[in-house]
């Protein structure tokens, strides 16, 4: 059953050129204590930024039979969440030490 937020990839995408932002965020060493929380908030920021520079919500996929899971390709959205990530800890490094 299709869920109403699902993206699929299209048929000639491998799904090992896709990861998630958790993925992302381990490949950038973000630090371990605060994975679950920028899992979160940092996934969210990446989706509507991606939103505002594509005018298209990213791809989804099923992972263990769980519910649609945003996706982006490597390496073109790679690029694009890296500097996404850093915009997004610069807004964000302020607001955890005040």
């Amino acid at each position: 059953m299709k869920d109403s937020n699902e993206r699929p990839l299209p048929s000639g995408v491998p799904v090992e050129d896709t990861f998630t932002i958790s993925e992302f965020l381990h490949s950038v060493h973000h630090p371990k204590a605060d994975m679950t929380r920028a899992t979160i908030r940092f996934g969210q920021y990446a989706f509507n930024q991606y939103r505002k520079q594509y005018g298209r919500p990213p791809y989804t996929r099923r992972i263990n039979g769980n519910g649609p899971v945003k996706v982006y390709l490597d390496p073109i959205d790679y690029i694009f969440l890296s500097h996404t990530y850093e915009q997004w800890r610069r807004r964000h490094q302020g607001k955890e030490h005040a």
